[in-house]
């Protein structure tokens, strides 16, 4: 079996760790090279197997995922092999997500609001798919970084692809999520060549707009808010001074998105934590003084050696890494 992921920092290393040693079974992830934190990088880069490969792009996440489609569309159509994605490209993981959102809803027992960091979007649009489903989710908040295509495109109906900016919060770094190809689907009463059709348009010029009437569409009332790097910082330390609760960059992002959302009324809002914030202790040590405690798992990392290809970001120079 050849499986192929794109992760902006914590889909390639649990990817990873539950495919390797299996037999017969060879796995590729690619991820932006410099840009998902040095713990993350080496939580994927440090396993000892021949059936793992680790591809740096010098190029953004975008870049990971678009070439990943490629190559997945490219193995498929081999009948000798069998092929598997392993983020949210695969429609099982939005299953899997959306799990949650069904628990947490049986554990409230009443309306709720979620606030969830969003990059790809895939977890947020699990919640859609929850609250379609009878879920008692009537609010969704939509917690960008400064990467804010999201938060521009429920805010205006309309963005375009801009450059993808660096942030403290690398597995949102990304300008067009691939699950808003998703959403369209269901905003356009799951018509597929409609969808395919606006989906040439983004890939020809950056441009999506979505359909006018898209919020009456919706099974929940939507807001979207983008978060800088110097709030994340002083989210982390407000969090830890109530709390003494220690949280990540991302996990930062939805808890101060719920705590200045405009639109959710009286719902009590649930902020979705997505990341241990071992995998981030420089942008904690900012923020508090102090790194994170690290997971026993963890403490040899910087120990154990590396390895991975730096390629540049074309399908060609993927293609022929991966041989």
């Amino acid at each position: 079996m050849f499986i192929l992921g794109a992760t902006s920092g914590d889909t390639g290393s649990a990817a990873i760790a539950a495919f390797s040693g299996k037999p017969n079974t060879r796995i590729v992830i690619l991820h932006p090279d410099g840009r998902v934190s040095p713990v993350q990088r080496r939580q994927m880069t440090t396993i000892d197997d021949e059936g793992v490969q680790n591809i740096a792009l010098k190029g953004s996440f975008d870049d990971c995922q678009r070439i990943a489609k490629a190559l997945l569309a490219e193995r498929s159509a081999c009948k000798d092999q069998s092929v598997l994605s392993v983020n949210s490209i695969n429609w099982g993981r939005l299953l899997f997500q959306t799990a949650y959102y069904v628990h947490m809803g049986a554990r409230m027992g009443r309306p709720f609001a979620v606030s969830v960091p969003s990059g790809n979007f895939g977890n947020a649009l699990s919640a859609i798919i929850a609250a379609k489903m009878g879920v008692p989710i009537k609010h969704l908040i939509v917690a960008t970084n400064a990467n804010d295509a999201l938060s521009r495109i429920f805010s205006t109906g309309e963005t375009d692809r801009g450059d993808v900016r660096h942030t403290l919060s690398p597995a949102m770094d990304i300008q067009i999520p691939s699950n808003l190809e998703r959403l369209l689907y269901l905003l356009n009463g799951c018509d597929a060549a409609r969808t395919a059709q606006q989906m040439e348009g983004v890939a020809k010029n950056g441009h999506l707009s979505l359909p006018e009437k898209w919020r009456e569409a919706l099974p929940l009332t939507l807001e979207a808010m983008s978060v800088d790097d110097e709030t994340i910082l002083s989210t982390i330390a407000e969090t830890y001074a109530k709390t003494d609760r220690i949280i990540d960059p991302h996990t930062a992002v939805a808890v101060h998105a719920a705590q200045y959302a405009k639109h959710a009324g009286e719902l009590e809002i649930i902020s979705i934590s997505t990341a241990h914030p071992a995998k981030f202790p420089e942008a904690v040590e900012r923020a508090l003084g102090f790194a994170p405690p690290v997971p026993a798992s963890l403490r040899d990392l910087f120990q154990r050696e590396e390895r991975f290809d730096v390629v540049d970001p074309t399908l060609d120079a993927v293609r022929t890494a991966i041989g």
